[in-house]
């Protein structure tokens, strides 16, 4: 299982080898930006991340792959937070490859 922690490290290592800078990131559980950066031009970056499936221990899902529906819900959440950044970020989300 891929989940949102890995995820999360995926795209840090990218964008630290492609020069972005002031990196941060938040637990997969907290709440807000999974991941923020600032690019080599000084545009600020902001990146959503899912993994495949909840990285919760405790919860039902853990270690079981979403369903369908399941993963509808977390691609739109995605898209919906990257769509909300302000106007003057840039904005993106990152999923594993399946």
């Amino acid at each position: 299982m891929f989940y949102e922690e890995h995820v999360v490290t995926s795209v840090r290592q990218f964008l630290e080898s492609h020069g972005f800078r002031d990196i941060h990131w938040v637990k997969t559980t907290a709440h807000g930006e999974d991941i923020t950066a600032v690019a080599r031009d000084g545009a600020q970056v902001t990146i959503e991340a899912k993994g495949e499936t909840s990285s919760r221990e405790k919860s039902k899902r853990y270690g079981k792959p979403f369903n369908s529906g399941q993963v509808t819900i977390n691609i739109s959440a995605a898209f919906y937070s990257a769509a909300s950044a302000s106007g003057r970020t840039l904005s993106g989300v990152a999923f594993p490859r399946n």
